[in-house]
């Protein structure tokens, strides 16, 4: 694991890290030890996921395909969910997180608002509220 965070910004920019399985990307991306920037861990977590959605999506397009059923009602949010607490949102510039986060529509405004009122004024945001419990 130390050759993982000290090359971090490599590993997670790989294209067949969105091929990794789930409990091994949280355990990458959940390392305090992880050398690696915010916006990084949000993009390869975006990513991630979205290789995921669209895999769930043309699965279940493949099963329905004849038979008049929707397609998956999963979303991409619904995937994303499982690694926010391990994204440090209030440590990306704001600029990015309205530009990128925010248009990527994989991060609650709730999340996105509260990053951007502690930068504004760090006195204002509790940071442990940006943990919620891990009982996934």
């Amino acid at each position: 694991m130390d050759f993982i965070d000290r090359n971090g910004d490599e590993i997670l920019s790989l294209p067949s890290f969105s091929i990794l399985p789930r409990h091994v990307v949280q355990l990458i991306i959940s390392r305090e030890s992880l050398a690696v920037s915010e916006i990084n861990k949000f993009i390869a977590v975006f990513n991630w996921s979205k290789a995921q959605f669209d895999d769930i999506q043309s699965a279940a397009a493949s099963q329905a395909q004849g038979k008049g059923e929707p397609v998956s009602k999963v979303v991409l949010m619904d995937i994303v969910e499982g690694f926010l607490d391990y994204i440090q949102f209030f440590k990306i510039p704001i600029p990015y997180l309205m530009n990128e986060v925010r248009q990527s529509g994989a991060v609650p405004d709730s999340i996105i608002m509260m990053a951007v009122a502690y930068q504004m004024d760090p006195a204002s945001i509790d940071v442990s509220k940006f943990h919620r419990s891990h009982s996934h």
